[in-house]
């Protein structure tokens, strides 16, 4: 795939996927933590091999279906994911902000059907 196109997602709600998202503590990766069921969430893999999910619409900590803005990564190595930045409920309006972003001085809701970019 090019940079900017969408790829192919398994779209969990039509097909009755219900997992809402465990969130762990922000920055730590745990066997516990885990992205609660969703579609339309850009998708990216960084330098290292990590894998990168950014919201979408889906369940949210609570099990409330909506838009998300939270960030995941996922280390293949490990096999662990860590929550990284934006909250635990949809369609909240926080900041995600990383040591690898610039911080957002305003605040977003969730935004799903977003394009990938290459780290």
């Amino acid at each position: 795939m090019g940079v900017g196109e969408r790829s192919s997602t398994i779209n969990c709600v039509a097909a009755g996927c219900f997992n809402p998202g465990v969130y762990g503590a922000q920055g730590t990766p745990s066997a516990g933590s885990i992205p609660g069921s969703r579609q339309d969430a850009p998708t990216w893999i960084d330098s290292s091999g990590n894998l990168w999910l950014l919201g979408g619409m889906g369940y949210d900590a609570g099990g409330t279906f909506g838009n998300l803005n939270d960030l995941w990564e996922f280390n293949p190595t490990t096999k662990l994911w860590t929550w990284m930045g934006g909250s635990r409920c949809r369609a909240a309006h926080s900041p995600v902000s990383t040591a690898r972003w610039v911080p957002l001085r305003r605040k977003h809701a969730g935004r799903p059907q977003q394009r990938r970019q290459l780290d």
